[in-house]
């Protein structure tokens, strides 16, 4: 705060104990953030005077907050300080249940939590509850606080909810989606979680989903601590293989300066009712070392190209693209998946020593096993995903070894992040449709240009659910 400060007053008591509509004719970035700019921190205040009064049958503790003091190193000129959320209020939080699963003792419960993400927030001066602006300098934003909705409100404003036996998380599109993140059971810092040598499974519901939507399932190499600031309950700390500029804080300070935060990234799942794919996107640095946890890219690094930190565009599995077209979808002819109902998706870390050598990828539905199926890439035969199937889809990420970088983040610990989200600028014809940079008449998806994303159904939503990690052949 500037100017005036609050006296802080504490008193302890011592005594006392739809049904999808079917597809129609043949259409990663981050989901669209609300406006707003980053937040600062609050002044770190010391000068305290403490004055407690023992009176009969208990105590009373008197705490006066003294103004322009400060401990330690004052926060510079230009820095933001270090935010404290005003007062006693919701966590912010909702609790959901994950399970942790071995081969020998089955899979154990239990309950983590997920935050939305910091750009959902709002953010304001608590002083007047004005929404903060600032442009150039952080210090303007350092009043500012982020808002910690409760569950009423993670619904109205955002349109998620958990079931009341926390093992579904729905994600609707009533206001435009929305982006959380998995805290682990101390609701304190995000969930790191290590999945070389293992195996993740969840049951998935996209029937809801039109062309041009993008239900993401997905990790990235996020700090466990939220990159500090406001921290993990807030949904600070994002990163990607895109190297966003959006975040609103980073370490604590206002991202005036759109700083980019790269990291590595593996989508488990984009799809929608039309077309699914996965994706790796490792990252690693000029001078051939690995991209540990966030980098800030600078000039060509930041760019897709051979030249870029991270491979923006991956090596994908998307079995419509390789020429399996009726294996996943709603329409009468599928062979595979069927999404206009549940299902459940398992991907296997597998190796060879201690480096990633392949990912192998299944389904269960009506309680029936549906592998990935055999389509050809190259005049090869793959059915899932290894360097060699990168080289000959022409993913090769500059020769680095695309599986071998994604395997070490898997074992650094990555977080998982929950979305849904649209592009009304360019679809999602990358996913499901007919991008214009592909050969003529080659389609990744059924969708073509289509994108229904824009409509005006207030039906569609994403469901996640049954979230299992552990040893590989534990988790079904």
């Amino acid at each position: 705060f500037s100017g005036w400060h609050f006296f802080d007053l504490t008193f302890l008591a011592m005594p006392g104990p739809a049904e999808a509509a079917p597809l129609v004719s043949g259409s990663n970035a981050p989901a669209s953030t609300p406006s707003g700019c980053a937040p600062g921190n609050k002044s770190i205040i010391a000068g305290v005077a403490v004055v407690v009064l023992l009176i009969a049958g208990g105590a009373i503790a008197l705490r006066i907050v003294l103004p322009g003091l400060h401990h330690g190193k004052g926060p510079s000129p230009t820095a933001a300080p270090t935010p404290v959320p005003p007062g006693p209020g919701p966590s912010g939080l909702l609790k959901f249940a994950v399970s942790e699963c071995t081969v020998s003792g089955g899979c154990q419960s239990q309950t983590a939590a997920l935050t939305i993400d910091q750009n959902y927030r709002w953010y304001h001066d608590p002083n007047d509850s004005k929404t903060c602006k600032c442009t150039d300098d952080p210090a303007q934003c350092s009043q500012c606080v982020l808002d910690s909705p409760d569950k009423e409100t993670y619904l109205d404003k955002y349109d998620v909810s958990v079931s009341s036996d926390l093992l579904s998380l729905t994600l609707g599109f009533k206001t435009g989606g929305s982006r959380l993140y998995l805290l682990d059971k101390t609701h304190k810092g995000y969930q790191a979680l290590q999945l070389l040598g293992k195996e993740f499974t969840f049951t998935i519901d996209s029937s809801t989903l039109p062309c041009g939507m993008n239900g993401a399932l997905y990790l990235v190499e996020m700090r466990a601590d939220g990159s500090g600031g406001f921290g993990p309950t807030f949904g600070t700390g994002y990163c990607d293989a895109q190297c966003p500029t959006f975040p609103k804080t980073i370490s604590g300070q206002a991202n005036t300066n759109a700083t980019p935060q790269c990291c590595n990234e593996f989508d488990f799942w984009e799809a929608n009712r039309a077309a699914t794919v996965m994706t790796t996107h490792p990252c690693q640095k000029a001078d051939g070392s690995d991209v540990e946890g966030i980098h800030v890219c600078v000039g060509e690094e930041c760019k897709a190209g051979n030249a870029s930190v991270c491979d923006k565009n991956g090596c994908g599995l998307n079995p419509y693209a390789n020429g399996d077209t009726d294996f996943y979808g709603n329409w009468s002819t599928v062979t595979g998946v069927d999404s206009s109902k549940p299902f459940s998706v398992t991907t296997q870390f597998i190796t060879e020593g201690s480096e990633l050598s392949e990912i192998r990828r299944f389904y269960m539905q009506d309680g029936k096993k549906i592998n990935y199926p055999d389509t050809t890439v190259g005049g090869t035969t793959f059915d899932s995903m290894t360097d060699k199937y990168c080289t000959a889809k022409g993913a090769t990420f500059d020769g680095k070894g695309e599986l071998a970088i994604m395997g070490r983040s898997l074992q650094r610990g990555m977080v998982l992040a929950l979305s849904l989200w649209n592009d009304p600028a360019g679809g999602m014809v990358w996913m499901d449709g007919a991008p214009p940079w592909t050969q003529k008449g080659h389609r990744i998806g059924p969708c073509g240009q289509m994108d229904e994303s824009q409509s005006k159904d207030e039906g569609m939503q994403v469901v996640y659910s049954n979230i299992k990690f552990g040893e590989i052949g534990s988790t079904i």
